[in-house]
C-alpha cells in the first residue's frame, strides 16, 4: 500500500520459511530498503513522517538495545539544566514520547492488559498513556519536547532535522545543545549515568513496566556490560576492568601456586589435586576448609553487579555468618591476598596474558578440556545461576562462544597462551581428558611439578578421595556454600556429569560441522591437540 502523503510502499512479509516465529502475528516491510515493523505501524506511518516539527524538539534515535535509555537520561538531564530532583521523580517513559511503541500490540493484547488492571485507576491511566500514539501525546506536550525512537532517519519525520538531533555523544553532547558546565557539574552528571547507578535508578530502568506485567519481574531492562581487553579482545565483565591493572601488577611471590584454566575445563578438581598434593594429603583440612577460602578466586568479584550484592546481603541479613561469606566474596582477591600467609593459592580464569605479569615466578597448573564439553558444562553452569538471566537455548549458547561473545573468550587463543609456555620450568600443562583417562599419572606429574613424592597407596587413596562419585559428595568443593547464599538455585549442581564426550548429546549435525570447522581452523597455526580429537 501507497498512502498520498507517505512515498514508501508498505507491504505485508509473506512467511517464507516454514516454522519461522514471528514476535507479531503479521509483520510489514517498509521503503525500498524493507524495514521491518509490527502491521500496526502502517496505520501510523504516514502521521509520523509528516508530523510537524518544532525547532526546540529532541530526539533520541538508535537501533534498538543500542544505549538508548542511557542517551536519553543523558540527553534530558543536560538539556533540563541538570535538575536531577525532576529526573528521579518523573519516569523516563513520561520524560520522552516513543514515536513506535504503540504499534507493537495489538488490540487483543490490550484488551487483557485493560482487563487485568480494571480495577486500578493509576494502573490504567499508565496503560492508557503506553497503548496512545505518541503524536497524539506529543500534540499537547510543551516545548522542549523529547522523543525516542527506534525508526531509521528515513522514517523519521520528514523535517526532523530542523530539530536538535544527536548525531553523537563523543561529539559533546553539552556543545551541541548550546550548555555550559563546569567540571563539577559533569563529573556529577557523570556520576550519576554511572553503569551502576543508572541500573539502580527506578526512573530509567522500566520497573513500571515490570508492575504492569509487560515485563517479567526476574528480568532486568538494563542489564551488563561487558568488556575486551587487550589485542585479543578477552570479553570480561565490565567490573573487572577496576581490578585489572591491580591483578597485573600484583606482586609476586615464589611460592604462589595458579591455577588456571578457561572455565568448566577441571578447575575445581584440579585445584582440590593441587592443593592436597602441596599440603601433604592433610585430608581432614581439605573437607573441613571449603574450597573457596582454601583458594582466591580473581575475577570471581566482577561477575556480579552492586545490585546483586545488595539483594543477597538483604536476603541474608539475620545470618551473621553468611553476610560475612558474601562481604568476602565480593571483596577483590588482590585486597584478600595481601595478608595471606604463604603459599597462597590462586585460581583464576584470566588468560596469562590478563594475569600478574610476573606470575611465571611462581607455579602455575593450566588445565585444558576440549572446547565442546567445556561450552556445554558453562552452559548448564550458567543456567544454574540466579542471576545470570541466560535467555538462550544451547545453540544460540554455543554460536555466542564460538563468536567470542562469551566471558573468557577467545577460547583458542586462551589456551594457546599457556600452552606456548608449557616448556616453562613454573608451568604445568594438563588436559581434562588425561586426568579422566589415567588420574594416578597425572597426580604424578604434579607431584613431580611441586617437588612432593607419595607412595602407591597414598597415590591410590588421594584418586579415590578424587574419584567423581565422591567429588561430587564432597562438601568442601561442591559449592553448596554459595546455594546457601543464593548465589546458585538449590536444585541445581555445581558438579555435573564431568564425562568426557558428553558434547555429542547436544549438538546437531549442523553444529558438529560448524564447530569441527572451527577447530580445524584455530588449530591450524598451532601443534596444540585435544586428547580427544586424536
Amino acid at each position: 500500500m501507497t498512502n498520498k502523503n507517505y512515498p514508501y510502499e508498505i507491504n505485508v512479509v509473506e512467511m517464507e520459511v516454514k516454522g519461522t516465529a514471528h514476535r507479531f502475528p503479521v509483520i510489514v516491510r517498509v521503503g525500498p530498503k524493507g524495514y521491518v515493523f509490527p502491521e500496526n505501524f502502517k496505520h501510523a506511518a504516514a502521521d509520523i513522517y509528516n508530523m510537524e516539527i518544532r525547532s526546540s524538539d529532541v530526539f533520541v534515535d538508535s537501533f534498538p538495545r543500542s544505549g538508548t535509555t542511557w542517551t536519553q537520561e543523558m540527553v534530558w538531564l543536560i538539556v533540563s539544566d541538570l535538575n536531577y530532583e525532576k529526573g528521579l521523580n518523573i519516569p523516563l517513559t513520561e520524560r520522552y514520547a516513543f514515536l513506535e511503541y504503540f504499534a507493537n500490540f495489538d488490540d487483543e493484547v490490550k484488551k487483557k492488559y485493560f482487563d487485568a488492571y480494571k480495577d486500578d485507576e493509576a494502573k490504567l491511566k499508565q496503560i492508557e498513556l503506553f497503548f496512545k500514539p505518541a503524536l497524539e501525546i506529543l500534540e499537547t506536550t510543551p516545548s522542549p519536547r523529547f522523543i525516542k525512537t527506534h525508526l531509521p532517519l528515513s522514517l523519521m519525520p520528514r523535517k526532523a532535522l530542523e530539530a536538535k538531533d544527536l548525531p553523537s555523544v563523543v561529539r559533546g553532547v553539552s556543545d551541541f545543545f548550546g550548555k555550559k558546565y563546569n567540571e563539577e557539574e559533569i563529573a556529577r552528571l557523570c556520576d550519576h549515568l554511572s553503569f551502576e547507578n543508572f541500573k539502580k535508578n527506578p526512573s530509567v530502568n522500566y520497573d513500571l513496566m515490570k508492575e504492569l506485567g509487560l515485563m517479567y519481574t526476574d528480568k532486568d531492562f538494563i542489564r551488563k556490560v561487558i568488556i575486551r581487553i587487550g589485542p585479543k579482545g578477552y570479553v570480561l565483565h565490565e567490573k573487572f576492568k577496576s581490578a585489572a591493572a591491580n591483578v597485573y601488577n600484583m606482586e609476586v611471590r615464589s611460592s604462589d601456586v595458579f591455577v588456571a584454566s578457561f572455565p568448566r575445563s577441571g578447575t575445581t578438581w584440579t585445584q582440590d589435586m593441587v592443593w592436597l598434593i602441596m599440603s601433604d594429603l592433610d585430608y581432614e583440612r581439605a573437607l573441613n576448609i571449603p574450597l573457596t577460602e582454601r583458594y582466591a578466586f580473581f575475577e570471581f568479584f566482577s561477575s556480579f553487579d552492586d545490585g546483586i550484592k545488595m539483594k543477597l546481603l538483604d536476603a541474608n541479613k539475620d545470618d551473621e555468618a553468611k553476610l560475612k561469606e558474601i562481604k568476602l566474596i565480593f571483596k577483590p582477591a588482590t585486597e584478600i591476598l595481601e595478608t595471606t600467609p604463604s603459599p597462597r593459592f590462586i585460581k583464576t580464569h584470566l588468560p596469562l596474558s590478563l594475569m600478574p605479569r610476573k606470575a611465571l615466578e611462581a607455579k602455575i597448573v593450566y588445565v585444558a578440556r576440549d572446547p565442546r564439553d567445556a561450552i556445554v558444562s558453562l552452559y548448564h553452569l550458567v543456567n544454574s545461576m540466579r542471576f545470570m538471566n541466560l535467555e538462550h537455548d544451547f545453540k544460540a549458547f554455543w554460536n555466542t562462544f564460538v563468536k567470542n561473545l562469551q566471558p573468557w573468550t577467545p577460547y583458542f587463543d586462551h589456551v594457546k597462551e599457556a600452552w606456548e609456555k608449557r616448556d616453562h620450568p613454573n608451568m604445568l600443562f594438563l588436559f581434562y581428558e588425561d586426568m579422566r583417562k589415567d588420574l594416578p599419572s597425572v597426580v604424578r606429574r604434579i607431584s613431580d611439578f611441586f617437588g612432593k613424592k607419595y607412595n602407591e597407596e597414598e597415590i591410590a587413596r588421594l584418586c579415590d578421595h578424587l574419584s567423581f562419585d565422591n567429588f561430587k559428595k564432597n562438601t568442601s568443593v561442591n559449592f553448596d556454600l554459595i546455594k546457601e547464599l543464593g548465589f546458585m538455585y538449590a536444585d541445581k549442581d555445581f558438579i555435573r556429569k564431568g564425562k568426557s564426550g558428553g558434547w555429542r548429546d547436544y549438538f546437531d549435525e549442523e553444529m558438529t560441522a560448524e564447530a569441527d570447522k572451527w577447530i580445524e581452523e584455530n588449530l591450524r597455526d598451532t601443534d596444540l591437540r585435544f586428547p580427544s580429537m586424536q
